[in-house]
């Protein structure tokens, strides 16, 4: 009450503009507040459905339930890349451990992503962003990285130091509707499952990819 009342009517929405002229000039009511002496019958028999409204919005009724806004999960990964290790090679390898954490992860939730933001950002803080849905929806990183690093070679095209790269993945889908996923080879999938196994006991760097997997 002690905000609504000194507001102006003129923020009342779905008003007609012969309503709003006539309660500022034929009833000189000028504030939310005014309109509160007055019971819902006598505004509806002043101003018809519009003094339905008029009651409702004077004593902060919404004509709609609040909808919660649903905000779109996404998982994201990082690193900070040194001077020493801007080679392409390195820079892959590194890229290549974002999508390792975000797969491994993903396996846990059994969840898919189907779209992926790829952002590098150079010393000279130009950044490259690469966005879009993902050809091979997959939570397996041969086959994520596979989709994945045309967009890193691009980048990788402008001959400057690379500062930070991070890769966000989002749009997810349960991964018991994606039995397409497991056609990549049963080896890419049995793999992972292994070292997820072997990480999980040991520790996140007890094992492995080779550089053939780049």
């Amino acid at each position: 009450k002690i905000f609504l009342a000194p507001l102006s009517v003129d923020f009342l929405p779905d008003l007609s503009r012969d309503v709003r002229h006539e309660l500022t000039n034929d009833y000189g009511i000028q504030r939310m507040g005014d309109l509160r002496p007055f019971s819902r019958a006598d505004l509806v028999r002043l101003f018809g459905r519009e003094g339905r409204l008029l009651y409702d919005y004077s004593h902060g009724t919404s004509r709609q339930d609040l909808v919660e806004k649903k905000t779109e999960k996404a998982l994201k990964r990082e690193c900070i890349v040194s001077s020493e290790d801007n080679d392409d090679g390195a820079l892959r390898r590194r890229f290549f451990n974002l999508v390792l954490e975000l797969c491994t992860l993903m396996r846990k939730e059994r969840i898919v992503p189907r779209f992926a933001k790829i952002t590098v950002v150079y010393q000279d803080d130009y950044r490259y962003v690469a966005e879009g849905r993902l050809k091979h929806p997959s939570f397996f990183e041969e086959a994520l990285y596979r989709d994945l690093v045309f967009y890193l070679d691009r980048a990788l095209r402008r001959r400057t130091c690379v500062k930070k790269m991070s890769l966000s993945l989002s749009r997810f889908s349960p991964a018991s509707q994606q039995p397409d996923l497991f056609g990549d080879a049963p080896r890419s999938g049995e793999l992972a499952r292994a070292f997820d196994q072997i990480r999980k006991r040991f520790g996140k760097k007890s094992i492995g990819y080779g550089t053939d997997h780049l």
